[in-house]
């Protein structure tokens, strides 16, 4: 088990590439929203440390409205019915849930930690790897050892990347999706005596604020959802 679980470790970051429908239905009506994205990121990793079930940290993610309300206006026929498809939306933030949840139990060479298992028969190269890994979703949440901290809570002020304007840069983000307003935060947090970052990007419906994804493109963070290693010093260099 642990020649697999190292080979396991070794892709589980680079499993969302592979994404797929796996048909978890959005839950309208029952979103988990916060009036201030602070307090929302605060909520959802207070949920993933409480070990609540996969369930209830999808209604974290308003696909319903996204898929409602995006613009499609300029986007082809058949590629404004897949954007409007709560489905769609929905299946990168069950896919990254695993991902980002399992990359805790990681270590610094990375392969999995000791006391921590990915799901039995799991094979990174077999088939129908990525169904296996969101069906056990609950599995590896199960595992959490101790709550989540969060030390520190920043919103991204600036577009790391290019000479842009993030005001605007945040406004068509907002725009696109329907929002009353978007914005992208990085956190620093401590779990079992290790610090960790990882960003999100949010949306504000109705007044109050909702996750839209596990990464922060506007940090230069990849899409693949995860909670990376990084000193303090490295983490307020931007160094990640």
């Amino acid at each position: 088990m642990r020649k697999m679980a190292g080979k396991c470790a070794a892709v589980l970051l680079a499993m969302v590439s592979l994404l797929s429908v796996f048909g978890c239905a959005a839950n309208e009506g029952a979103y988990r929203g916060a009036e201030t994205p602070e307090q929302e990121i605060s909520m959802f990793l207070q949920a993933i440390s409480d070990k609540e079930p996969k369930e209830e940290l999808l209604k974290f993610f308003p696909v319903a409205w996204m898929a409602e309300n995006y613009e499609v206006s300029h986007l082809p026929e058949q590629q404004a019915e897949k954007y409007r498809d709560p489905e769609f939306h929905l299946e990168t933030f069950q896919t990254g849930l695993p991902v980002l949840i399992g990359s805790l139990f990681l270590n610094e060479e990375g392969t999995m930690a000791q006391g921590y298992e990915l799901p039995d028969g799991f094979d990174p190269l077999g088939e129908g790897a990525l169904d296996l890994l969101v069906k056990n979703t609950d599995c590896l949440t199960r595992q959490i050892r101790e709550p989540i901290q969060i030390l520190r809570c920043d919103r991204v002020e600036q577009i790391f990347w290019a000479q842009t304007d993030a005001q605007a840069y945040f406004q068509q983000r907002a725009q696109m999706i329907g929002a009353e307003d978007a914005a992208e935060y990085t956190v620093f947090v401590e779990y079992e005596g290790q610090t960790y970052m990882m960003g999100f990007t949010l949306a504000q419906y109705h007044g109050m604020w909702y996750i839209t994804d596990l990464s922060s493109t506007a940090a230069q963070l990849p899409s693949v959802p995860s909670f990376r290693r990084i000193t303090l010093e490295e983490y307020e260099k931007g160094e990640w």
